[in-house]
This record gives C-alpha cells, structure tokens and sequence, in this order.
C-alpha cells in the first residue's frame, strides 16, 4: 500500500521538482537584485518609519497605498513581513515575489488539471504561464507583488471552488469568499474574480437555476464585497477612485492585442511599456485566430475555452480605465497581466487537448521544447532589466529617449546615496529633455532647496517663472522669500512686471508681499518689510 501510494505521489513530487528548477533557473538571480527606485524604494525605505510592528501592521490598513486612491492592506503586510527581516539587503523582498510565482505556477497546474486536463498537458501549460517574459514586470520589480498576491489567492480559491462544485460542502465556500477577499485586499481588480467563478457556474449547468449552489455562490459573492467594501469604509474611509477615464481607456485599447501578443510571443518586453506596431499587429492576428479555433476544432469544450478568453478580457480592463503616470511614462503595466493570464493558460490547455501527440510525435515535442527554450531564454536575459536602478532607468533612456521619467528615477537613487552630483545632474539634464513639464522643476526646486542651494533654487523658480511654465504661479511664494532671503528685491519688482494684467496673480502677490514684509516686521528686519512695502505700492 505505501509503494502504491508513493507510486501515485511521484509525478507530482517530479512535477513540483521540475517546475521549481525551471523557475529557480530563470529568476533566482533577481534574489541578489536591487532596487530600481520605481515605488519600490517608497515602500521600503519611506512606508513604515515606525519600529512597532503592530502599529505598522495597523497602519497598513488605516491608510492610502502610497498615498494614491488604492487600498492594498495584504500588499503592505507582505512588504512589512519582508522588511522585519531587514531592509538594507534585498534578497527577502525578491525571494518573496519568486516563491508567489512558484506558489501560483505550482496552483494554475492543479487548476488546469482539475479541469480534466492530463498531466503532461497541465505541466505543458502551466510551463508556458510560469516562463513567459511578460510576467518578469511581476517578478523582478518589488512592487508587482500586488499582481502576484492576488493571482495567488484567486488560484487557491478557484481551486477550492472547483471542489465546492462537486461537494456542494458550505464550508468550502467560505473559505472561498475568505480568499478572495484577501486577493481584493491585494490588488483591486481581484473584485471581479468572484463574478468569473459565478459565470463559470452559470456557463458549466448551462442553465439558470437557484438551488444550494447557486445560492451559495451568490453568498459569496455578497460576502466578498460586502467585507472588502466594508473594511474600506471602517478602516479607511479616505481611500477612494478618482482615476477612472474612459480617455484613457481608449489610449489603452492596444494593450489587448499587445498583451496577448508578449504572452505568446517574447518580443516587445522593455523596462517601461509602451505600444509597438509589429506587437499590436501579431497580438491583433492572435486574438481573431484564438476567436475563431473553436469553430474550426470542434473537440475544444468551447465554454471551458470562451470562459478563460472571459477571465483574461474581464481582468485586463480595470487598469485599461485607470491613469497611470500618464503625463510622461505609460499607461499600462506588464504586472498587471498576471492575474489575467490564468484565463490565457485555460486556453493553452484546452487548445492543448485537441492536439494528437502520438502522430509525429518526435516532431511536436520538437517544436514546443524549442518554442519553451526560447520563451526560457528571453526570460533569463531580460529579467537583468531589474537588476539594479542603472540597469533599469538607462534601459528606459535607450527605449524613450525624449522621456523624462527616467532621469527622475535615476535622481532618486542618487539622492538615496547623497550622490548630490549626479542627483542634480539627472535632473537638469530631465529638464533640457522637456522643459515645459513643471513636475520635474519643482523636484529640482525641492532638491536645492533641501540641500540649503538657495541661489540654485531660485534661479530654476525665476526661470519658471519667466517662460510661463504650467503650474509655476504655485512657486511665487517661494520666488519671494528667497528674493528676500538673499536680498534681490530687483527680483520682486521683475516678478511684478511678468503679470502686467494678471489681476489675479497680481492680488496674489500683493498678499504675499504683505505677509512676508509683517513677518520681518515682527522678527525685527525693519529694512526688508520697508523695501517690500515699497515695492508693494507699485501693486496699487
């Protein structure tokens, strides 16, 4: 009995095995990476200045992830968890993201096997998802951790599903609903997984119908979102969505076809995303033959296949409708294909099944070895992308070279080594790249100032001032101050001159004036708050 049942466990012990020496091939190396100063850094070094675990803990879920209109408590704690350990070397944080992919590969081969698939089919399959080089955005960047926690949750709890739907057990669904909230806490978009697994029910009977299971899965899907909208609520009211833009949607309406074109085909991967017509026209040839198989091979369980094409659409959009750094970089991540793709491996299986293998079997194997060594290969090269900030942010400048995003990353790694030099140098250099753009002016701005370069700081406001950049009317208390800090009053009077009939800014620098002349009034600078009179009667 204990060799029957050793016999029985070992392809699964030599999948795992195999599995885990593939991956571990490809990415162990990210382990020893650092980071590329993309979120990243925020997380570790900015997030949690706090000794007290527990307090971090708590404010994981009492507060805005990184300060944008995303609520990620579960992504938090897992970075928190990581930097207990420590946060001056690396290797925790990019261990974590490579064990959650082994973890997810290790679940998508279950799923795909509880789907009735063989075993070499769901290895097949399940090799392609864990290879692809679409996914080392999820991987080697520290913050694609959201990605890979929520496809990690929304597998275990589709596998405990799948086995509800044949127990009808009530206790499995509620583990079910557990995960998924967990995977919701992880990243928003997971908010739609409970109505995929409600549509495979419905697409599996093939009929409408209430009875215990139905109503069980509705319980759960009342469960998911009632809980995860209601820690939002309690917990942190202020955490809201303020970047939804059909605009923006239909910027991002190539990232189907180029999604599915580098899940496939690894070309097209860079450091920052972007459209590429050759992608675009592959992934566009891709999606109209993935389409149209079932009604040429009519051995493919049409609603198994049209269900992981669902999963895979339905996942995509929420980050096609949503800003993302859009004034100078891209809108839309590689990462956040991760959860998608599941739906992509449903159909490799499916389409896997149709195939004879015992027919020119030599020539078959042939082909798909070749085709994952080259998936392999791509994989192995461009995870180095993330090696360090260097890597990453000079890989960026060499695909976008009128960008400047990547002299503000390269900034920040910089200034995190006190590197002043080359930290201003990145920035000026940004500047000459677009010198309209404002963000990257008040960095520069911030920078000297804290720095205590004062006569540097003002003579990037001055010239912000003088060519009317956006946003550079936010700068003139700052002009004034420092015009009097280091005694150029001639400067306030040539800022007066710059708005002649701005009655607006002109009221505004009048009350300025006014404050900052009664300031020095009260610190006993008589001079200075006579000058700034002077000159405020000009104003008049």
């Amino acid at each position: 009995m204990i060799k029957a049942a050793s016999q029985r466990c070992s392809p699964i012990v030599l999948f795992i095995f195999a599995l885990t020496l593939i991956i571990s091939l490809i990415y162990v190396k990210s382990v020893f990476y650092e980071l590329i100063f993309l979120d990243d850094d925020t997380l570790i070094y900015v997030r949690f200045v706090e000794n007290n675990f527990f307090n971090n803990v708590y404010n994981s879920f009492t507060t805005n992830y990184l300060g944008g209109h995303y609520y990620r408590p579960f992504m938090l704690v897992s970075i928190l968890l990581d930097s207990e350990i420590t946060r001056s070397f690396f290797a925790t944080f990019h261990l974590s993201n490579l064990l959650l992919h082994l973890a997810t590969s290790i679940l998508i081969f279950f799923i795909i096997k509880n789907l009735g698939n063989s075993f070499s089919i769901s290895f097949l399959t399940v090799l392609t998802f864990s290879i692809t080089p679409i996914h080392i955005n999820a991987i080697g960047w520290i913050a694609g951790r959201g990605d890979l926690l929520a496809a990690f949750f929304s597998s275990v709890a589709f596998l405990f599903f799948l086995r509800y739907l044949r127990s009808s057990n009530a206790f499995l669904i509620i583990i079910v609903a557990l995960l998924l909230l967990f995977a919701t806490l992880s990243k928003e978009a997971s908010l739609l997984v409970p109505f995929l697994f409600l549509f495979f029910y419905f697409v599996g009977k093939r009929e409408l119908s209430i009875n215990k299971n139905t109503i069980g899965i509705l319980f759960m899907v009342i469960i998911v979102f009632s809980s995860y909208y209601f820690l939002r609520y309690i917990l942190q009211p202020g955490v809201f969505i303020d970047k939804f833009s059909f605009t923006v949607y239909y910027k991002n309406i190539l990232v189907l076809p180029e999604t599915i074109s580098k899940f496939f085909i690894p070309y097209g991967i860079k450091a920052l995303p972007s459209f590429d017509l050759l992608t675009s026209i592959s992934g566009t040839i891709i999606i109209m033959f993935l389409i149209s198989l079932p009604f040429k091979i009519s051995s493919i369980n049409k609603s198994r296949y049209y269900f992981g094409l669902f999963w895979f659409i339905i996942l995509l959009l929420p980050g096609m409708v949503f800003r993302t750094m859009e004034q100078d970089g891209f809108y839309y991540w590689d990462c956040r294909s991760y959860l998608p793709s599941i739906g992509l491996s449903i159909m490799v299986a499916e389409i896997l099944r149709t195939i004879n293998f015992q027919k020119h079997r030599i020539f078959k194997y042939t082909i798909i070895t070749v085709y994952l060594f080259f998936l392999i290969t791509t994989s192995f090269i461009k995870i180095d992308l993330y090696k360090n900030p260097i890597n990453y942010w000079n890989s960026v400048k060499a695909n976008y070279p009128n960008r400047f995003l990547p002299y503000l990353g390269l900034h920040n790694y910089y200034n995190h080594l006190n590197d002043f030099k080359n930290a201003e140098e990145q920035l000026l250099d940004g500047i000459k790249i677009k010198p309209e753009e404002f963000s990257i002016r008040q960095t520069l701005i911030n920078f000297y100032l804290n720095n205590n370069e004062k006569q540097k700081a003002f003579t990037q406001i001055k010239d912000a001032v003088k060519n009317k950049i956006v946003g550079s009317v936010d700068l003139i208390e700052n002009y004034i101050s420092l015009a009097v800090e280091l005694d150029k009053f001639n400067e306030v009077d040539e800022l007066i001159s710059e708005y002649p009939n701005d009655i607006k800014v002109r009221s505004k620098i009048k009350e300025i004036i006014i404050s900052k002349a009664e300031q020095l009034n009260n610190t006993g600078d008589i001079n200075k708050s006579n000058l700034l009179l002077k000159i405020n009667r000009k104003l008049k």
